[in-house]
Order: C-alpha cells, then sequence, then structure tokens
C-alpha cells in the first residue's frame, strides 16, 4: 500500500500543477497589463499548486547585475526583497539559483537547502520561513534571450518531479 499511495500522492501533485497551469494560460489571455499577469500568476502557482512562495525577478543590466523582484506571492516574510540576487558569475549572490538560471537559459533544480552550497547565501533566511527546496525557470523572449526567472519554493526536500520540471517548464514558455 504504501507504493500506491505514493503514486496516488503524485498523481494529485500533477493534477495541482495542470489546473495551476491552465488558470495561468487563462490569466494569460484575459490580463490587461504585465504587472497584474505577473501578480496572478505568482499567486496561482502558489495556491493552486501549493508551494510556499513563487516570485519573479527580472535581470537588470547595472554594474551589479542586479535580479529586480517584480511580483511575488506566498510566505515571504521580506525574504524576496532581503534576497538581493544577482546574475553575475562574480558573486555568491549570482551563483544561486536564480543568478544562474538567468546566465544559463537553463532551469536549476536545488532538491535541499541544507546540503547546497549554492544555497549557501540565503540558508538560514530559508530555512526559517520552512524552504527546502526550489526551482529556478528562466524566462525568456520571442527570440530566446533570457529576461529574468521564475522561482518557486517547497517545503519538502526533492520536490520537483521530472514530469512536474517538464509542466513549470512548459508554463514559463509561455
Amino acid at each position: 500500500t504504501g507504493r500506491l499511495k505514493e503514486t496516488l500522492e503524485g498523481l494529485r501533485r500533477l493534477n495541482r500543477e495542470l489546473r495551476a497551469i491552465s488558470d495561468c494560460n487563462q490569466t494569460l489571455l484575459r490580463a490587461e497589463d504585465e504587472q497584474t499577469l505577473l501578480n496572478e500568476i505568482c499567486h496561482i502557482i502558489s495556491d493552486a499548486a501549493d508551494y510556499r512562495l513563487t516570485w519573479v525577478g527580472y535581470a537588470e543590466h547595472d554594474d551589479a547585475k542586479t535580479v529586480r523582484p517584480v511580483a511575488w506571492s506566498g510566505v515571504d516574510d521580506g525574504y524576496v526583497v532581503n534576497a538581493k540576487l544577482s546574475w553575475s558569475d562574480d558573486t555568491d549572490r549570482g551563483r544561486g539559483p536564480g543568478g544562474t538560471a538567468i546566465r544559463s537559459g537553463k532551469i536549476v533544480n536545488i532538491e535541499d537547502f541544507t546540503t547546497d552550497l549554492r544555497m549557501a547565501p540565503w540558508r538560514e533566511s530559508a530555512l526559517q520561513r520552512g524552504f527546502r527546496s526550489t526551482i529556478a525557470l528562466p524566462l525568456k523572449d520571442e527570440n530566446a534571450n533570457v529576461f529574468g526567472v521564475l522561482l518557486i519554493y517547497s517545503t519538502e526536500i526533492n520536490s520537483f518531479t521530472t514530469d512536474e520540471i517538464r509542466l513549470l517548464e512548459e508554463l514559463a514558455g509561455d
């Protein structure tokens, strides 16, 4: 019965993901402006897909290569504003999941904050808020240039399955 329970839980999670993607696609069709769209998508992912925090950051082209938070939803308590992400390879805060996803254009999945060295600058703050894993999805324009990142945080380690990552990648592509 343990295996069956695990399979059912996996199906429930995928169902939540599909529902969230469907809701996000509806939002894409009816959103009147970019800020409303981003706010609603973060809210849908946090609530419908049951993740602890979701936020979007845009890659600035300043000297520090700042990642500017533009929308978020979920348990934050100042985490997003104080994260001070960069996408520069010259700083620890640029070598985390968000900065790496922006630089590489590839998804970055951190399975456990307690052991992954890339999370060192944010570990204590993240664990205090119950974050245990995260996924960073690069946001690309129609020419495939990365302009930002979608970050999703979970309370569970190894939270993002291959199927979920595929669905989230589709969502970020939209």
